[in-house]
This record gives structure tokens, C-alpha cells and sequence, in this order.
């Protein structure tokens, strides 16, 4: 059955309810863990099933900060795509070491060195998954992060 995303806003705070059916709630009200721009996040974003996740981070001593997006850090967003810039970036774990070299050549992830392996599912949040196997997370504000992470290896042992 698919999920559906619709918007409600109550009092300046920011809820997405999830439904069986676009326009139901199913009861189940979930408020995002960042403050998020007006349409974020997008229509083909959904709940993602059980699943482990990988997030770049530059050391393991992890904390809510390094599961916080570039928005919330306080980063400028230069390409104009705002929604995306608020969701926590992370990564399939079928991803190839290469891939994580060549991404760690982008300034904001020169000092990323640990590889996070992070439990997610449907009351993590909502994202979206590309081609090239990146993940855009908008979670829930009751999912911790650091408390799914299941191991963590340093990039370079990554395999």
C-alpha cells in the first residue's frame, strides 16, 4: 500500500502526516527533526524501508551534529536546491570505495573519515534515493541517529 505525504501547519510548527492514502492520516502525526523550506520535503519522497545506511563523519565519536543537515549547520546553499540541502545525506551501503574517495574530494567532505553504519525504516523519516546511490534523509524528530548506528569502520577500511 503506498504512503502518502500531506502538509498541515499548526501553530509555527512544521508536521507532515503519513496515511495509507493521499488525504488520510492514519492517525500518525510526525514532526521533522530540522525546520524545513515550504515544499520540502518533495512529492516523491516516502518512508524507507528496514534498512542499514551510510553516513560520512570525521570521527567516531558521534554526536546529533554530524547527522545535521547543511541547512542546520548554517551552511550558504549555493545550487539554489533548499530542500535538498535539508535533508541529512547519506548513503546506500552497495556504494564502491571509489565513490566514497571521490566524494571526499568536495571540500565540506575532506575531513569525513569514519563510515557510519546507521539502521533506518519508517519512522526514521521520509527521503529519496538516486542513481548514484545517494540518499536525501529528512527525519522525524523522535529518530536518533546515533543510537541506530550498528558499527563504524575508518574510509580507508571501507570496502
Amino acid at each position: 500500500m503506498a504512503q502518502w505525504l500531506t502538509e498541515a501547519f499548526d501553530a509555527g510548527a512544521q508536521y507532515r502526516y503519513l496515511g495509507s492514502q493521499k488525504g488520510d492520516s492514519g492517525g500518525r502525526c510526525q514532526v521533522f527533526k530540522e525546520e524545513l523550506p515550504a515544499q520540502c520535503p518533495p512529492a516523491d519522497a516516502g518512508p524507507l524501508l528496514p534498512q542499514r545506511l551510510l553516513r560520512l563523519t570525521e570521527n567516531q565519536s558521534f554526536t546529533d551534529a554530524d547527522f545535521m543537515s547543511h541547512a542546520a549547520l548554517g551552511r550558504p546553499c549555493f545550487n539554489g536546491k533548499h530542500c535538498e540541502w535539508s535533508a541529512c545525506s547519506m548513503f546506500l551501503p552497495t556504494i564502491s570505495k571509489t565513490q566514497l574517495d571521490d566524494l571526499r574530494r568536495f571540500p565540506n567532505l575532506r575531513r569525513k573519515s569514519v563510515v557510519a553504519y546507521v539502521e533506518v525504516n519508517q519512522q526514521s523519516g521520509v527521503g529519496t534515493i538516486s542513481k548514484t546511490k545517494h540518499v536525501n534523509l529528512w527525519m522525524f524528530k523522535s529518530y536518533d541517529p546515533v543510537k541506530h548506528i550498528t558499527r563504524w569502520v575508518p574510509v580507508a577500511d571501507y570496502s
